[in-house]
């Protein structure tokens, strides 16, 4: 239900743009609200800032963005959790 709450709140107040994108898109979108080509930003399969600053930042709809945070934090919080309970266990 928080993650709901939250979710709406990002597109209600336009949190990272997120307003002029689908709530529930599951691509990332270039600054006209088609979705991102990493193509254009890429020369010889490396980065390529001049292009990049050209072409587009990438955005994310308000559901992607929580859902990356979401999976950032989770690993850590999974070795974390692991780590404290072998210490309580060998003590």
């Amino acid at each position: 239900m928080l993650f709901i709450l939250f979710k709406i709140w990002i597109t209600v107040t336009n949190v990272w743009n997120s307003a002029y994108f689908p709530i529930f898109g599951r691509f990332s979108f270039d600054n006209t609200g088609s979705p991102y080509i990493v193509k254009k930003v890429m020369t010889d399969g490396g980065f390529d800032a001049i292009k990049y600053a050209a072409y587009s930042p990438v955005f994310l709809s308000a559901v992607l963005a929580l859902v990356y945070g979401a999976a950032f934090a989770v690993v850590p919080a999974i070795f974390m959790h692991t780590f404290c309970k072998f210490l309580s266990l060998s003590a």
